[in-house]
C-alpha cells in the first residue's frame, strides 16, 4: 500500500526535477494549491523532442490506425469525412495548451471558426502569437478560462474537441453532459485521450514489458535528453507525488469512455496503443529521431511487440480516439 502511494524512484525523479528546473517551480508544483499546481504543470511551453509522440515513425502509426494511412492526419480525415461539405462551422476547443493542433484543425476544415480555452496563461499567450504567426487569427482565437466555469450554451457548437486534455479533468460525468448540451444536434465531438490506469498507475504487465525491452535496447539509444545518463528503468509513480505534482494528472481517465458510451453515440473508436511507447520512448525519444536503418528496425520492433501483446490480450491501449455523435442523430 506504501509503495503505491510513494517510492524511493519519486525521490529520485524529484532530484532530477530540481536539477533541470527552477527550485522555486519545483516547490510551487509541490505545495502550491490544487489550482496553483496545475497552472504551474502546464506553465511551459519550450518544444525538446523526449516523448513518444516526437518520432515521425509514431506518428505514421497513429495516423494508419486513426485514418487508414500513414499520411493523412486525422485533422483532415474528420474534416474530409464530416465537417467540410457544411459552412460557417462553430467549434470549441477544450484545453488546447499551446494551440499547435488547433492550428491544424482550422487549416484543415476551411469552413471552422475555433476557440480554444485553456488555464495556461503562458501557453494562451504562446497559442495566440502561432495563430497570427499562422495568418489564422480571424478563425482561430485563443481564451484564458477554467474550463469548469465556461458556459457552453445549448445547441451551440458544430465540433467540440478534447485533445489529449480531457484525462485532465475531473467530474467527468457533470462536465460530459455539459458538453453534450452545448453540441448542436448534428455536430460530432471529438476525443483524442489517453484512457489508461488513474494516475499512472500502470499495469504490472505493461512494466514488465517495457523494462524487458529497456534491457534489450543498445545503451545509445537510452541516453536521457536531460542529462545524457542512461536510462535503465520505469518505475510506476508514486500516486502521492502523482497528486502534489500535477493534480489534474490522469484523474479520471479510466471513466472517459463510460461517459462517452453514457451521453453519445460513438461513431468511430480507433484504439492506438502507447500503452507501450509512452513509457519507453519518455526522456529518451530524441535517440530515435534519424534515418538509420537500425533505428528504424528498433522501432518496428517495438510497434511489433505492442500490437502482439494488445492482440493476445496482456495489454489494452491506453489511447483512444473517439468520434461521438449526440445518440438520436443517425446522419453519418
Amino acid at each position: 500500500m506504501l509503495n503505491s502511494l510513494i517510492n524511493l524512484h519519486d525521490f529520485v525523479a524529484l532530484y532530477e526535477k530540481i536539477t533541470k528546473q527552477k527550485s522555486f517551480d519545483v516547490i510551487v508544483k509541490l505545495f502550491g494549491n490544487k489550482k496553483r499546481r496545475v497552472k504551474s504543470a502546464w506553465s511551459h511551453v519550450s518544444k525538446n523532442s523526449f516523448h513518444w509522440w516526437d518520432i515521425p515513425q509514431v506518428n505514421e502509426r497513429c495516423n494508419l490506425l486513426i485514418t487508414g494511412s500513414k499520411e493523412v492526419e486525422h485533422f483532415t480525415y474528420i474534416s474530409q469525412k464530416y465537417l467540410n461539405h457544411k459552412n460557417n462551422l462553430k467549434g470549441i476547443s477544450l484545453g488546447c495548451g499551446s494551440g499547435n493542433r488547433e492550428i491544424k484543425w482550422v487549416q484543415a476544415c476551411e469552413t471552422l471558426n475555433l476557440v480554444g480555452y485553456d488555464i495556461s496563461k503562458e501557453r494562451i499567450n504562446q497559442a495566440k502569437e502561432n495563430a497570427v504567426k499562422n495568418n489564422l487569427d480571424k478563425r482561430l482565437k485563443f481564451e484564458l478560462a477554467d474550463v469548469y466555469s465556461c458556459d457552453f450554451g445549448v445547441n451551440k457548437y458544430d465540433l467540440i474537441i478534447f485533445e489529449g486534455s480531457l484525462h485532465h479533468f475531473h467530474s467527468l460525468h457533470m462536465l460530459v453532459e455539459r458538453v453534450k448540451i452545448g453540441l448542436k444536434q448534428n455536430g460530432i465531438l471529438i476525443v483524442n485521450e489517453y484512457v489508461g490506469p488513474l494516475r499512472f498507475q500502470w499495469t504490472d504487465r505493461q512494466m514488465e514489458i517495457i523494462n524487458g525491452l529497456l534491457m534489450i535496447l543498445p545503451n545509445e539509444y537510452k541516453k536521457k535528453f536531460f542529462n545524457n545518463k542512461i536510462k535503465h528503468r520505469v518505475y510506476r509513480p508514486g500516486r502521492l507525488t502523482m497528486y502534489l505534482s500535477d493534480p489534474s494528472e490522469a484523474v479520471e481517465s479510466n471513466l472517459i469512455e463510460e461517459c462517452l458510451s453514457k451521453n453519445f453515440k460513438i461513431v468511430e473508436k480507433k484504439i492506438y496503443g502507447g500503452t507501450i511507447l509512452q513509457n519507453l520512448f519518455k526522456d529518451i525519444a530524441h535517440n530515435f529521431i534519424n534515418e538509420e536503418q537500425k533505428t528504424k528496425d528498433l522501432i518496428q520492433l517495438i510497434f511489433t511487440i505492442e500490437d502482439e501483446m494488445m492482440q493476445r490480450g496482456d495489454i489494452s491501449s491506453d489511447f483512444i480516439f473517439f468520434v461521438c455523435k449526440q445518440q438520436n442523430n443517425e446522419e453519418v
